[in-house]
């Protein structure tokens, strides 16, 4: 178990800009779009947001886990701490707010498990120094 740190809102900069910016390019690459269509670029980041939005609920039950608060919790999300409790539940490709359809489990899953999360990014820096 890791010792709650204290929240920090989200914010956006140069830095969010350029990890979009270069998903977005590698996304694009990856289904053969063009980034120049304007429709394309919104399917691309729509689908990138949504990707995103199903790593939520694993990480807040992450979060509740190590004994964060529901005000920590809101306060990293930027919303209302009832906000934040449907965040952590809300499955768009259900019918039901609690969990997965059975056909879509494994792909609702984020890409990485809380576990290995810390270890990745460490990784990622560390390679970037390179």
């Amino acid at each position: 178990m890791t010792k709650p740190m204290t929240p920090v809102p989200p914010r956006s900069g140069d830095d969010t800009y350029d990890l979009i910016d270069g998903a977005l390019y590698q996304l694009a690459e990856r289904r053969h779009r063009w980034l120049g269509d304007p429709v394309a670029a919104i399917t691309l980041l729509a689908s990138l947001i949504d990707q995103a939005e199903r790593c939520l609920p694993e990480l807040v039950t992450s979060a509740r886990r190590d004994r964060h608060t529901g005000d920590n919790i809101a306060q990293a999300l930027a919303t209302s701490p009832d906000q934040a409790r449907l965040a952590s539940t809300r499955n768009p490709r259900s019918p039901a707010p609690d969990g997965p359809s059975h056909a879509s489990a494994t792909s609702l899953r984020c890409p990485f498990p809380d576990a290995t999360l810390a270890h990745r990014s460490a990784a990622r820096r560390r390679a970037a120094q390179r």
